[in-house]
C-alpha cells in the first residue's frame, strides 16, 4: 500500500526481487509480494535503471551540476560513483550482460543519442547519429549482448529500431504511424536450471590450519549467473569457541561450476576429540537445490590427550553392578557408580533427580541412552569432573534421549536424569558406553 514515485520498477538479475521507489524512499520486495525491505542508505533522488548480471552494482540517474548524470552504486545504496564525463543530461543507462559496458542516452551533442562506455565511465562512444537533428532514445541491450533496441523519431514519428551492439546495421522494425516507444526485449527461452550442491556430504579439517575450505558445485554449466546462500552453524562444535559461524551468498559466473567459502576454525588447547559443524545451502537463484543441500564439517583435534589420573586407578574402582538404581541418589555426592560400560540400569526418578557416575580412561566417544521414559520436563544431562553450570557438556530435553560426546578428557563423569515431580514417572532404562 505504499505510494509509488514515477520510476522504473527494476528486476534483480535473478528475477527474485523487485526494486521500486515510494516518494523519497527505495525498497525491494520479493516477486510474490512478501519480504518488503527498505534500503536505508539509498540516496534520495537516485532513480535505478539497471542491475548487473552478478547483482554487485546498480546503475541510476541523479542530478549533478544541474544535469541528470549516470551513477553506479552498491545494491544497498552506498558508494555512488558518477560515470558521466560530460556536462549534459545522460540517463536510461543499462549494463551489457557481461557487465563490461554501459549503454545509455546522452544529450552531449545537443540532442538525444545512444552512447556506450566502459563500466568505469571511460571510453564513451556515440552509437547513433540521428538525421535531421532528431533523437534516438531509451536503449535496451539484448540478453545475449549482441544487439540494442531503441526508439527514434527520425521518420517523423516515434518508431522502434534495432542495431548491432557497435551501432551498425540500424533497422526499423515498426512503421505504423502512431508513436511507439519504450521497447524492451522478451525473456530468455525456457531454461533447464542446474542443481547446486555441496561437493561432498562430509568434510574434515584439523583445527590448527586456520580455516576449512568448503566447495559448492553446479551439476552442469549454465549460461547465466547463478547464486545460492550458505551457512555454517553449531553442531557438536560450538560457534564462538570452536569455530566462527559464517553465512553469505555464493555466485557462479556463466560457465563456472565451482565456488567456495571459508569456515574459520579456533585452535584451542582443549582435548575435545572430533566435533562437527552443520553446513547448509538455501535460497537458490537460477538453480535448484541438489541432494547434498546439507553437509557436515568435522574439526579434527590437534591437542594431546590429557590424563588426570593414573591408569592403575581403574583397578581400585568400585563398580556399581545394579541392575536397579539404589536410593538415595538425589545429588551428585550420592551418585550410583561407577557404572559399567554397556550395561543396562533400571530406575524410577520419584524424587525428581537421579545421579549416576562413571570414569573414562581412554580416548573415544561417550554414548548415553535413556529409554522407556515418558512425560514432560524430562532432562538427560552429562557433566565432566563435577556438577555445576560450567561443567555441563551435553543436555537433551526432548526425545530421543540420547547423548554422543567426543570431547574426551580422562576424568569422572556424572549423568543426571531429571523428571518433573508433578507427573507420574515411569521406569526407565539407562545405558552408558564409554572408553576404558
Amino acid at each position: 500500500d505504499l505510494p509509488l514515485k514515477h520510476a522504473t520498477l527494476l528486476w534483480s538479475p535473478f528475477s527474485d526481487l523487485i526494486m521500486f521507489q515510494s516518494i523519497t524512499q527505495t525498497y525491494t520486495i520479493r516477486k510474490d509480494g512478501t519480504g518488503l525491505a527498505l534500503i536505508p542508505n539509498w540516496p534520495v533522488g537516485y532513480g535505478p535503471s539497471s542491475w548487473t548480471a552478478n547483482g554487485n552494482r546498480i546503475l541510476a540517474h541523479a542530478q549533478s551540476g544541474g544535469f541528470s548524470q549516470v551513477f553506479s552504486l552498491n545494491p544497498d545504496g552506498t558508494n555512488p560513483i558518477n560515470l558521466s564525463s560530460f556536462a549534459a543530461n545522460e540517463y536510461h543507462a543499462q549494463w551489457t550482460p557481461d557487465g563490461t559496458r554501459i549503454v545509455y542516452e546522452s544529450q552531449r551533442t545537443g540532442r538525444d543519442e545512444i552512447w556506450a562506455m566502459n563500466a568505469d565511465g571511460s571510453n564513451p562512444v556515440q552509437l547513433t547519429d540521428t538525421p535531421n537533428n532528431l533523437s534516438s532514445i531509451y536503449p535496451r541491450v539484448s540478453p545475449d549482448g549482441t544487439q540494442i533496441v531503441f526508439s527514434s523519431d527520425r521518420s517523423g514519428a516515434w518508431d522502434i529500431y534495432v542495431m548491432d551492439a557497435d551501432g551498425s546495421n540500424e533497422t526499423a522494425i515498426t512503421n505504423s504511424g502512431p508513436s511507439e516507444q519504450w521497447s524492451s526485449w522478451g525473456p530468455y527461452p525456457a531454461l533447464t536450471l542446474p542443481q547446486v550442491s555441496f561437493s561432498a556430504a562430509a568434510y574434515s579439517q584439523t583445527e590448527g590450519v586456520g580455516s576449512a575450505t568448503i566447495s559448492v558445485t553446479l551439476a552442469t554449466t549454465f549460461t547465466l549467473y547463478a547464486a545460492v546462500n550458505y551457512s555454517a552453524t553449531t553442531g557438536l562444535a560450538q560457534a564462538g569457541s570452536d569455530f566462527i559461524a559464517v553465512s553469505g551468498t555464493l555466485t557462479f559466473t556463466p560457465g563456472a561450476q565451482t565456488a567456495t567459502f571459508q569456515v574459520p576454525l579456533t585452535d584451542d588447547s582443549l582435548n575435545e576429540g572430533p566435533e562437527t559443524i552443520n553446513l547448509s545451502l538455501s535460497y537458490p537463484r537460477h538453480a535448484n537445490l541438489g541432494s547434498n543441500a546439507t553437509a557436515s564439517l568435522t574439526i579434527l583435534d590437534n591437542d594431546a590427550r590429557q590424563i588426570f589420573m593414573p591408569l592403575s586407578f581403574r583397578n581400585y574402582l568400585q563398580l556399581f553392578t545394579g541392575p536397579n538404581e539404589q536410593e538415595d541418589n538425589d545429588t551428585a555426592a550420592q551418585a550410583n557408580g561407577a557404572l559399567i560400560s554397556g550395561q543396562d540400569y533400571t530406575g524410577k526418578p520419584d524424587d525428581q533427580n537421579d545421579y549416576f557416575s562413571f570414569y573414562a580412561f581412554g580416548p573415544g566417544p561417550i554414548s548415553i541412552d535413556l529409554q522407556n521414559i515418558t512425560g514432560s520436563g524430562i532432562q538427560l544431562q552429562l557433566y565432566a569432573g563435577m556438577v555445576n553450570a560450567g561443567t555441563l557438556v551435553r543436555s537433551v530435553a526432548s526425545a530421543p534421549f540420547h547423548i554422543d560426546y567426543t570431547g574426551f578428557s580422562a576424568t569422572k563423569y556424572f549423568v543426571r536424569i531429571y523428571v518433573n515431580a508433578s507427573q507420574n514417572e515411569s521406569p526407565y532404562t539407562l545405558r552408558v558406553t564409554y572408553p576404558q
